[in-house]
């Protein structure tokens, strides 16, 4: 049966939505859950999702073009299916109340994870979850299913959450299906997690992300006490050693009573003064489990390569800067410029003000490549030598070093965004009913909201916090 794309009501202030892009061609099979197209709304850009299996026999709406909200935008259907693809397109859309709306509010200092439910028609039922014991890592069975029998669109905001009803997991005594969100999905599909072991703590069961993670620790923690355990006589284990506190900074000159405000002073006051005036600053933290990362910089400087954490978060940076090129911006009164590199300045500290050396192309460096770079601005920019000024797309400033957990940044201009990086400490993470020792870190992104949305600040964080906590892509 022919299964209409309709243009999604995402949220109650929308009514009409503009086509960015095709991700599919006339012709090409789709998948349940596949992207299907990209478009504009009022606050943000949102994938469609395809809410039904088969081919891609028609699109009535092209690349720019602006539709209401429920205008049927395309055909999905079987390859030999006969279709009436005018009647289809002259079809009265389903009402606002039968397609259930989306509502992303992801704007600076409010709102809630956006929450995604666009199925049209009657609900998946949740299917009965076992319980959650082990987590093998087994491959996730297919999640395409039967087609229903009505026209049904799913909108996925690809921010840090989303809870889109989707079909996923078989298993049930009685055939049902378990409702299990695409982050979820995506996440056991990346990792190995039988999705059929987990119990959902969303709504009517729906499987989360966060069950997901917490069934990949409760894994991880078995592991660890597997391996703790005596193998021979019961001995007293030594205690972790707590990590050590940063050293005390030496004490720095008193300056003279009274000091002209000139050279860097006065450049420095001056521009970030019409930095905090002029930019309208918001701000969005995230903490970050870089266990991982940190054990992987002590095998690295086992081998030779000796990179700092700021080494670690740049190289992040520059990597989730590639994929989400929105972020890397420059902005300016009348227009807003998008480089193809991706150069990150690095905040250093001296005894005349903060000078910012920029790594050009760090797009294209790795670890090595960057910890190199850095060595050589951070020398040159203490002789007196700011290589690559001017040409920043994006800044790192990290206080880690003097312990400091977590502050805010203020944006250098015209950059579109400036990371700020606090240290690492231990904390006790939740886990399958106990809790595990881990290293977090926090880090707030400072966005200029004339270029960024809060949608687009999370969806970068998101990137950054999935590349630290899996090292692997560093």
């Amino acid at each position: 049966m022919a299964h209409p794309i309709l243009m999604p009501k995402a949220g109650q202030s929308m009514t009409e939505g503009k086509i960015v892009s095709w991700l599919k061609k006339e012709g090409e099979p789709v998948g349940r859950g596949d992207p299907l197209l990209e478009i504009e709304t009022d606050k943000a850009n949102l994938e469609v999702e395809a809410g039904d299996a088969g081919i891609l026999r028609k699109i009535f709406h092209r690349e720019g073009e602006v539709c209401p909200v429920l205008a049927v935008l395309g055909v999905i259907g079987a390859p030999d299916e006969t279709i009436d693809f005018e009647a289809i397109q002259r079809g009265a859309p389903p009402s606002e109340k039968e397609s259930e709306t989306f509502s992303s509010t992801a704007a600076a200092g409010g709102g809630g994870p956006p929450r995604s439910v666009g199925v049209v028609g009657k609900p998946a039922v949740p299917s009965t979850i076992l319980p959650s014991t082990a987590v093998p890592s087994t491959t996730v069975p297919s999640t395409t299913g039967p087609s229903s029998a009505v026209p049904s669109t799913t909108v996925s905001s690809t921010t840090v959450s989303s809870t889109t009803v989707a079909p996923s997991a078989q298993g049930s005594e009685n055939g049902g299906r378990a409702m299990v969100s695409p982050l979820a999905k995506r996440v056991a599909r990346e990792r190995g997690v039988d999705l059929r072991l987990l119990r959902g703590t969303g709504p009517g069961g729906r499987i989360l992300r966060q069950d997901v993670e917490e069934a990949l620790a409760a894994q991880a923690s078995m592991a660890i006490r597997k391996q703790e355990e005596p193998t021979g006589p019961r001995s007293a284990r030594p205690a972790t050693p707590l990590l050590q506190p940063p050293p005390y900074p030496q004490p720095s000159p008193r300056p003279p009573a009274q000091v002209a405000m000139e050279g860097m002073r006065k450049a420095i006051g001056s521009a970030l003064q019409q930095s905090k005036q002029a930019i309208p600053h918001f701000y969005v933290t995230v903490s970050i489990d870089v266990t991982a990362a940190l054990e992987l910089k002590r095998s690295l400087a086992g081998s030779g390569l000796k990179a700092t954490v700021n080494d670690l978060v740049v190289r992040a940076a520059a990597i989730a800067l590639t994929d989400e090129p929105r972020v890397n911006c420059r902005v300016f009164a009348d227009r807003i410029e998008y480089p193809s590199d991706v150069n990150i300045g690095i905040a250093v500290g001296s005894d005349d003000g903060l000078l910012v050396p920029v790594i050009l192309k760090a797009q294209d460096r790795d670890l090595a490549g960057i910890a190199a770079e850095t060595q050589r601005l951070i020398a040159a920019a203490r002789s007196g030598k700011l290589l690559g000024s001017g040409k920043g797309t994006f800044t790192v400033s990290n206080l880690g070093m003097f312990g400091v957990e977590a502050f805010t940044a203020i944006i250098n201009p015209p950059e579109g965004a400036i990371l700020a990086v606090g240290a690492p400490r231990d904390e006790l993470v939740p886990c399958a009913g106990g809790f595990l020792p881990r290293q977090v870190m926090k880090v707030t992104l400072s966005s200029d909201h004339r270029a960024i949305d809060g949608i687009l600040a999370a969806k970068f964080l998101a990137r950054l916090k999935h590349v630290l906590e899996g090292p692997e892509r560093l």
